[in-house]
C-alpha cells in the first residue's frame, strides 16, 4: 500500500536538494524517486532536466525543472559567467566549452557541485538549505537522520559512510546553510573560479585527445577534477562550521554482509543470520513509517564524551584528489562508524557517538 503522507511541514526548515540530470534516466532513477517521498516533511528535491522522459509516478516533493535541449549547460555557463563577471566574449567562450563536454561526458556536472548554491539560487527563494546528492541511491528518511542542531549549528552538513580517513564534504550527500557567504566558498577553488576558463580549454584538449585516439562513446572522457577536495579544504580555512556524520549505509569499497531491507519507507540493514519474516516486516514497516515523520528533527547519533583534536595531512586518503587538496585525518580509529568530525574555525576535532537509536529496539532485528 502506498505510504501516508505526513501531513505537515518543517515550521522552520526546508531543505532543496539539488539534482541535475545530463542524459538518459538511469534504470535506477525510479527508486531514487520512490525513496524521496519518506522525506516530505523536510525535504524536496529538485530535478533539472532536459526534456527527457520521466514517465515514473513521482511524490510530490520531487520538482521536475525542464530546461530542455542543452539547457544544464545554458545555464551553468551563463551564470558562471555572470558571477565570475566574464566578458561577453569570454563568457561565450565556456558557455561553447560546457555544451561540448556536457555532451560527451554528462558525469562532468558533478564537479560544478559546489557552485549549486549560486547556479540554481532562482530555485532557492523560501529554503532555510540546499544540498545536493546522487541519484544512485535510495535516500532513506531524512527527517530521521537529519538533526536540529546540525541545521541550526552547523553552515555544512555532509554524510559519510565511516571512511574516517578522509576529511572531506561529500560528493554523494551534502547540505549547506542557505547565506551568501557559504553559497560563495566555491569561487577559491580555481578550476571554478578564476581559472574555470584555463580549466575548460585543458579539459576540451583532453576531449579531443580522447577523439583521436578513438575513443567513443562511454568510453570517451576527459579530465575530472573533484568537488570534494578543493572545496573542503577552503571551507576549511574560512572557518566554517561542518560537520561529518556517519550516516551513510554503505560506500563503493566497503562490502555489506547485510540483508538490505525496504519497509516503511525505510532501509534497514539487517545480519545475514536474521530471516525477515512477516512478523519482522510488519515491525519495520511501524518503525519507518513513525520515524519520518519526527519533525523535531531528534539527535540520532548523540555525541558522547569530550572532543579530540585532530591532526590533518595530505597523505592517507583521497587518492582521486591531487595531494595539495587532500584532508586526512592522520591517525583515524578502526571503526568510522562510531566517529563525527566537527571543523570550527579551521581546526578540526572529533567526538565519539552514540549510534543506538538507529536500531530497531527488538531481539528480532
Amino acid at each position: 500500500p502506498p505510504l501516508p503522507e505526513c501531513g505537515a511541514r518543517h515550521p522552520e526548515y526546508r531543505v532543496a536538494v539539488l539534482v541535475p540530470l545530463l542524459g538518459p534516466p538511469p534504470a535506477f532513477l525510479p527508486y531514487f524517486l520512490a525513496s524521496a517521498r519518506t522525506s516530505s516533511a523536510l525535504v524536496d528535491f529538485v530535478l533539472f532536466h532536459e526534456g527527457q522522459r520521466l514517465p515514473w509516478e513521482r511524490p510530490p516533493n520531487v520538482k521536475l525543472v525542464d530546461v530542455g535541449p542543452g539547457g544544464l549547460s545554458e545555464l551553468v555557463g551563463l551564470r558562471l559567467g555572470e558571477e565570475l563577471h566574464l566578458p561577453l566574449r569570454n563568457a561565450t567562450a565556456v558557455l561553447r566549452s560546457l555544451k561540448r563536454l556536457f555532451e560527451r561526458w554528462p558525469r562532468l556536472i558533478a564537479e560544478y557541485k559546489p557552485a549549486y548554491g549560486r547556479l540554481f539560487s532562482d530555485y532557492l527563494l523560501g529554503y532555510s538549505h540546499w544540498g545536493y546528492c546522487d541519484l544512485d541511491m535510495v535516500v532513506g528518511s531524512l527527517p530521521t537522520f537529519l538533526e536540529r542542531s546540525e541545521l541550526a549549528e552547523q553552515d555544512i552538513v555532509t554524510f559519510s559512510y565511516g571512511d574516517a580517513s578522509g576529511l572531506y564534504l561529500r560528493g554523494q550527500f551534502t547540505i549547506h546553510r542557505n547565506d551568501h557567504s557559504i553559497n560563495d566558498l566555491w569561487r577559491q577553488c580555481s578550476n571554478l573560479g578564476s581559472g574555470l576558463e584555463a580549466e575548460l580549454q585543458h579539459k576540451v584538449s583532453f576531449l579531443e585527445r580522447s577523439e583521436a585516439a578513438g575513443s567513443s562513446g562511454a568510453h570517451q572522457h576527459t579530465r575530472f577534477v573533484s568537488a570534494e577536495g578543493c572545496y573542503s579544504k577552503v571551507a576549511l580555512a574560512a572557518g566554517v562550521r561542518f560537520k561529518i556524520a556517519p550516516k551513510q549505509a554503505i560506500g563503493l569499497d566497503i562490502r555489506s554482509t547485510a540483508s538490505a531491507v525496504w519497509a516503511g519507507g525505510a532501509v534497514w540493514h539487517c545480519s545475514a543470520a536474521t530471516e525477515p519474516d512477516a512478523s519482522l516486516l510488519q515491525e519495520l514497516a511501524a518503525a519507518g513509517v513513525a520515524r519520518r515523520c519526527y519533525l523535531h528533527l531528534p539527535s540520532i547519533q548523540p555525541a558522547v564524551g569530550g572532543a579530540s583534536p585532530v591532526e590533518v595531512r595530505d597523505t592517507g586518503c583521497g587518492d582521486w584528489i591531487s595531494p595539495e587538496c587532500r584532508l586526512c585525518a592522520a591517525d583515524p580509529p578502526a571503526d568510522g562508524s562510531s566517529i563525527a568530525y566537527y571543523a570550527r574555525d579551521g581546526k578540526v576535532h572529533s567526538r565519539r557517538i552514540d549510534s543506538s537509536a538507529l536500531a530497531l529496539p527488538s531481539p528480532n532485528a
